[in-house]
This record gives structure tokens, sequence and C-alpha cells, in this order.
């Protein structure tokens, strides 16, 4: 079994949720949303005022300890277009120790360009749903959710090769030849 914490930074509301993955799948263990509004009051003008950062930064330290309590070592922090567009919003981000991983995924990006890890949970190999281009190599990186790049390199298809991590939760990050990027979420049982 392996305990994760989520956090989805939303315009109005952040979420924490803790839980533990099993064989089965994952049983809830802990659920809060704290009502930030990071988008009240300046974020038509591209910027998130302090108040709205205070209650952010807040709402993260509340969870940060929560989470250190529940002894989970790997956050992953999920922010809305307000908080990644605004021309300030790194400043919601808490300088981390190093045990704890606020990875940020482009939830705007993700909703326009669905992109899908399977099969999910995964034990020797993923496949991914982009139309690929016969003959072309799209760059690949396996993030884990301490941030850590564990593998990397190009495939020519749309499967890599899994077998070799150990169980837990990955980021699939793929790119194009023009640039263009695609991120998912999967669990190594």
């Amino acid at each position: 079994m392996k305990h994760v914490a989520i956090i989805d930074m939303g315009t109005n509301t952040f979420h924490l949720m803790l839980a533990t993955i099993t064989s089965e799948g994952f049983i809830i263990n802990y659920r809060e949303k704290v009502p930030v509004k990071i988008g009240m009051g300046g974020i038509n003008e591209g910027y998130i005022t302090q108040e709205g950062i205070e209650r952010a930064v807040k709402a993260m330290k509340d969870f940060k300890i929560k989470i250190q309590d529940a002894r989970i070592e790997n956050a992953l922090a999920f922010g809305t277009s307000a908080l990644r567009n605004a021309k300030n919003g790194e400043e919601v981000i808490i300088p981390d120790d190093g045990k704890s991983c606020w990875y940020l995924v482009n939830t705007e990006e993700e909703l326009q360009n669905p992109f899908v890890v399977y099969p999910n949970p995964a034990n020797e190999q993923i496949s991914f749903t982009i139309p690929m281009e016969q003959n072309t190599p799209y760059r690949f990186e396996i993030v884990n959710g301490s941030g850590q790049i564990l593998r990397n390199g190009e495939t020519f298809d749309n499967k890599i090769n899994i077998s070799h991590l150990p169980s837990g939760i990955y980021f699939l990050t793929i790119q194009d030849k023009s640039g263009h990027v695609w991120r998912g979420k999967w669990v190594k049982q």
C-alpha cells in the first residue's frame, strides 16, 4: 500500500485528498476544501491580489501540515488556469523542503487535448492516446511523485516499457516535433 496526497488548486477553492493506493484501487482517507478565491480582485488584470496569495499560501501550509501528520512524503498539486496564467502565480507555490512535490499540471491544455495513459494501473507497459505520425520520434519523460526524472527518450509508437519501475504514481510527458506537450498520470503496480 502507498499513501498519496492530491491537491486541486482551483480559482475559488483548494481541495486536499489523502488516499491509500491498494492492489484493488484506492481508499480516500481524508478530504478537505478551503475557499481561497485567488481570482477575486485582480485575475482579470492577470495577477492574484496579495490577499488572494495570503489565503492560498495559508491553505497550502495547512495542507502541508496535514500531509506531514499523515506521514505522506509526496503531494501532487494541480493548478487551474487562473493560477498558471497569473503573472505572480508562482508566489502561491510554497518553497519546498525536499519532502513534498508541488507538481503543477497544465489542466486547461489537458481538457482541450484529451490524453490518456493506459492501462491504469499498469505493470509492464503503458500506452497513450495521441495520433502519431509514422516513423516520427516523440520525446518522452517519466517523472515520479518526488519530481525525479526516472526515464526519458524517444518513442516511435504509443507504447513505453515500464517493467523496471517500482510501484508508485508517475507522470508521463510526451512532446512532438512541433513542441506540443501532453501530460498524463498513471500508477505502476
